[in-house]
């Protein structure tokens, strides 16, 4: 019953009928019930679209022929791939699978030599289960610590070259989410550790949350999902946003059960990795803050459109396109404000660590950083902030609440840190009313993460920063050419000179530039920040320039006075 084996280093080698059976087995359900699963899940989607496109006109979907049709289907592919042996038996097989993977990952095995998709059908049954409401409650009753341990090891940074799929590494991701996260913290209702009510799968050894008792879990699991968060950007935008929220919401929970606290603080010892990591978030936090406050207004506008006398006269075309138009705000909207929220979140509560903070006041983050938060501020206190009322907020997380007191935090945070108090007064998105309006909004929302004399020793100390503060740009108006950075054409006060193309930058301006891209700029050959050379003689040379232009200043203001 043996037959030879064919390539990945088995030439040659007879398998057993328990091996042949056993991966046969794998490639069935590969070939069977996974596309089954797939069209079950997109049916069921279709299904919520159609029902939403007949609700919208005003039509029963029980009447309507194609949604009859459509939902018979539906019926017929739930009974097939929601069964409940069926897919206990599965799921007991990928454990069996997950046991062996361990085993050859922990020996140095060919792991790399397993076919993708059967890791990548792992996910996909994991996932489903977990997630497909028509799935028996019984199907996970069972354990799945081998699933988990393998999840934990394959997304670790010493296996994280085993699956270079970015799209699988995300699923193996979700399966954290879905699977192992306890219920009440896949809403917002706050961290609750309490395993009394957790499903069996979701606890180890004694009753505890795999999540926070897993001794793998505790000391890899952290870094392993910032690494992850950074990976997820090649998925695709609308997936992207997905993973990231559901990540953030594993890292809120492993951060508040204080299990993790060791494996947090070992993040910032990475300091490498960690500001690239808070870069790609300030980066995006940005970008969501902006769809964000474009988005909810037109939908706002939308909105009272459909409410007015004039709607009922509109064509059905018209109606349908306005329609359309307000289902794809809407899908930008969730998506932008659900991971925005979790976002702010999780950088007030980094930002109580202490080795954390030091590496957001560091030069790499701390303008970049206070950019954003003031970039938040301003949007949230102006009119398309606090004021917009849109129709069923909760429906799009609309919290601007909650997101205020995020933001809030994480100024208190920073309160008496120099740093970041000149940072604010140099930012070209401060003025001096911002932080005044701020407390007082604060003060009057009653925010629970805000403390006022923070606030206040925040806004003194930017107010003196401001008083002090040279004008720069005056000063440096008539630099000389070779004092100016090639890329953004600034003065530059740290110039490094690059071996691989010979350009003279500012150090800042090229460390973020090899954050989002490890090459050189001008010649895209591969380079690291540790490979700059300082420029020391043109340093001294506008370090000089600088000062003489400062002592022509102040003797200017004395003859004035």
């Amino acid at each position: 019953a043996a037959t030879k084996g064919g390539g990945g280093g088995g030439e040659g080698k007879d398998y057993n009928f328990i091996t042949q059976s056993f991966f046969l087995a794998l490639r069935a359900m590969n070939l069977s019930l996974f596309p089954l699963t797939g069209a079950f899940h997109q049916l069921t989607r279709q299904l919520g679209h159609m029902n939403y496109q007949l609700r919208s006109r005003g039509i029963d979907a029980a009447t309507d022929p194609q949604f009859n049709r459509t939902l018979q289907m539906h019926m017929s592919l739930e009974t097939v791939s929601c069964d409940p042996d069926v897919l206990s038996s599965c799921v007991a097989m990928y454990e069996a699978l997950a046991d062996v993977l361990v085993r050859m990952l922990d020996r140095g095995g060919p792991v790399g030599a397993v076919p993708e998709f059967l890791v990548e059908d792992c996910c996909t049954l994991l996932n489903f289960v977990a997630t497909e409401r028509a799935v028996p409650a019984e199907v996970l009753s069972q354990s799945v610590t081998g699933i988990f341990t393998l999840v934990i090891k394959l997304l670790s940074p010493e296996h994280s070259g085993t699956v270079k799929n970015y799209n699988l590494r995300a699923k193996l991701g979700d399966i954290l989410y879905n699977v192992f996260l306890p219920p009440s913290e896949k809403n917002d209702e706050g961290p609750s550790h309490s395993s009394a009510a957790l499903p069996p799968f979701c606890l180890g050894p004694g009753g505890v949350p795999l999540l926070i008792g897993n001794p793998d879990a505790l000391k890899t699991l952290a870094p392993s999902l910032l690494l992850l968060y950074g990976e997820v950007e090649l998925t695709g935008y609308y997936e992207r946003q997905g993973y990231r929220s559901r990540i953030c919401s594993l890292l809120r929970y492993l951060w508040f059960s204080n299990a993790c606290g060791p494996a947090f603080s070992a993040i910032a010892e990475d300091s490498t990795g960690f500001v690239k990591f808070a870069n790609g978030v300030l980066n995006e936090t940005n970008e969501l803050v902006g769809t964000m406050m474009d988005k909810l207004p037109q939908i706002k506008h939308i909105q009272d459109e459909m409410r007015s006398a004039e709607w009922g006269t509109l064509s059905q075309a018209r109606q349908d396109e306005v329609t359309q138009r307000l289902s794809e705000h809407e899908q930008l909207v969730k998506s932008a404000i659900l991971l925005c929220n979790k976002t702010l979140s999780m950088f007030a509560f980094l930002s109580t660590n202490a080795a954390i903070a030091n590496l957001f006041q560091g030069p790499e983050l701390c303008t970049r950083l206070v950019n954003v938060l003031l970039y938040v501020a301003q949007n949230m206190l102006g009119s398309k902030g606090l004021e917009l009322k849109v129709d069923n907020p909760e429906q799009y997380y609309w919290r601007p609440k909650e997101l205020l007191g995020d933001l809030v935090a994480i100024l208190c945070c920073y309160a008496d840190s120099s740093s970041i108090s000149s940072a604010i007064a140099a930012s070209g998105y401060y003025n001096d009313k911002l932080l005044p309006k701020l407390i007082k909004t604060a003060t009057k929302l009653q925010l629970p993460s805000a403390s006022t004399p923070a606030l206040e020793r925040l806004s003194s100390a930017v107010a003196s920063a401001r008083e002090g503060a040279v004008d720069m740009d005056s000063i440096l108006e008539d630099a000389p050419d070779d004092f100016l950075d090639p890329l953004t054409c600034e003065v530059m006060r740290d110039p490094v000179r690059l071996p691989t193309s010979d350009t003279v930058v500012d150090r800042s301006t090229i460390a973020q530039q090899l954050l989002n891209d490890p090459v050189d700029p001008f010649n895209r050959q591969p380079l690291k920040i540790e490979d700059v050379v300082d420029d020391e003689e043109l340093k001294e040379r506008i370090d000089a320039f600088i000062e003489e232009k400062k002592e022509e200043m102040m003797a200017l203001k004395l003859s004035m006075s």
